[in-house]
């Protein structure tokens, strides 16, 4: 994945996505921390362009391969690029944040969220836990 300031950040989690359907990345604010979870009022928006948003105006290229691990991938966004980014896996219609499982690697976490949104728990209908008691 190349990093150069005519990219915005869509383009980036285009790209990511393409290579790991079941995976996401968000960019956020704030410094990057190691196992920190990030509030999602700190996530910019993806229309911004990376010459507005990077504490490191150095380009280069990110490798997305599969064996590298999740941290590994973040500490390299922010070390190299001074992008502060959080990888989240699909589990089923959600969303999960990774920070637990920094350690796994991006086709661990592929596979993972590829199994929790392709079963068969998957096709019950979802309920949102704060609409339930509406419903009963």
């Amino acid at each position: 994945m190349k990093i150069d300031n005519t990219k915005t950040l869509g383009d980036l989690i285009n790209e990511f996505n393409k290579a790991f359907p079941y995976l996401k990345i968000e960019f956020y604010s704030i410094p990057y921390k190691a196992k920190e979870l990030l509030h999602k009022d700190k996530i910019i928006r993806h229309t911004v362009a990376l010459a507005q948003c990077r504490k490191s105006k150095t380009e280069g290229n990110i490798e997305l391969n599969p064996e590298l691990t999740v941290a590994a991938l973040e500490l390299d966004f922010w070390e190299n690029h001074g992008l502060s980014v959080q990888v989240f896996r699909k589990s089923g219609s959600l969303w999960i944040e990774t920070s637990l499982t920094d350690s796994w690697t991006l086709r661990q976490q592929n596979y993972e969220g590829e199994q929790m949104s392709t079963s068969s728990i998957d096709k019950t209908p979802k309920v949102d836990l704060y609409d339930r008691d509406q419903t009963e």
